[in-house]
């Protein structure tokens, strides 16, 4: 699986990449939202907590909370704003 998936990245063409890693990062969002809902459907909120982060206050952005976190694919701190954003770059890149 991992080669077929690496061939077949190797083949993008450089004028394709940006719209296949902005089709790859919209299907992940949208598996982790559907997550998210299979989640709270069956009751398991401690789940749904565990896919979250904390976010303190005191750095003069705005209070405490905790955030649905993207991290594992866009870095530390990844919320959903930081995951539309990349997305609206992606989209305003492709051919």
């Amino acid at each position: 699986m991992y080669t077929e998936n690496l061939r077949k990245f190797l083949e993008t063409r450089p004028e394709n990449l940006a719209t296949q890693q902005h089709d790859q990062l919209k299907e992940y969002v949208i598996a982790r939202l559907k997550q998210v809902i299979t989640l709270i459907e069956v009751e398991d909120y401690a789940s749904v907590i565990n896919l979250t982060n904390y976010s303190p206050s005191g750095d003069g952005m705005g209070s405490e909370n905790d955030y649905l976190d993207f991290s594992d694919v866009l870095g530390e701190g990844a919320d959903i704003v930081t995951v539309m954003t990349k997305l609206k770059q992606l989209q305003s890149q492709s051919f």
